[in-house]
């Protein structure tokens, strides 16, 4: 494993970033840059990412030989982070090799590195999951309240005031109740939430 940073960095930035999700960080393809031919010993290539038509980040990537690669780029504008990768390569089924990233900090063999914090890590280190991995149950009430809502032909938290035409009185006044107590089910939830999180917080900074 090729040391990029000391372990406790990793470890508390694992910490403070364990509610984010995957879909939300930077992250980098092992295939897609093997695609591209940024892996082939001696290229160095730039990596971006873009939100809309706006710059959000970039990264050199240099294939220092076909088992090591280099990142650098700038962490909060102003530090300059470099530090090697290993690569793996595995038998595909018919022909030819798979690459892998090897993890800088667990030493994982992983197809994708995260970047929510100032390292290239895989999921596990930060503990990343899905958007519906993270999905919590205030979530979950809530999506079905709003589902129930465009029946109605209403947005998220529009009062609920008339009976859309040709709907029976009944089925209006079921979705209605139905609704509202999705949603004010959802909000104790939300609540409950923010104690257990501030009371995680209390715990880990003393505040």
């Amino acid at each position: 494993m090729l040391a990029a940073a000391p372990s406790g960095d990793f470890q508390m930035i694992s910490i403070v970033m364990a509610k984010l999700r995957v879909e939300e960080c930077l992250s980098l393809d092992i295939n897609r840059l093997n695609r591209q031919g940024m892996l082939r010993p001696g290229t160095s290539s730039t990596v971006r990412w873009y939100r809309g038509k706006e710059e959000v980040g970039s990264i050199r990537v240099r294939a220092l030989s076909n088992v090591v690669i280099e990142l650098s780029y700038l962490f909060g504008r102003r530090e300059l982070v470099h530090y090697k990768v290993g690569l793996t390569w595995t038998p595909c089924h018919f022909s030819g090799q798979r690459p892998w990233f090897i993890c800088p900090g667990c030493g994982k063999r992983v197809g994708k590195l995260y970047a929510p914090g100032k390292y290239f890590l895989c999921r596990h280190c930060y503990d990343l999951a899905y958007q519906s991995q993270r999905e919590s149950r205030g979530d979950r009430l809530l999506r079905r309240a709003w589902r129930l809502r465009g029946k109605l032909g209403l947005k998220p938290w529009e009062p609920i005031v008339e009976k859309p035409p040709r709907m029976h009185w009944k089925t209006f006044l079921r979705l209605r109740e139905e609704i509202l107590w999705l949603e004010l089910e959802a909000l104790k939830e939300i609540h409950r939430e923010i104690d257990r999180l501030a009371k995680r917080v209390e715990r880990l900074f003393g505040t």
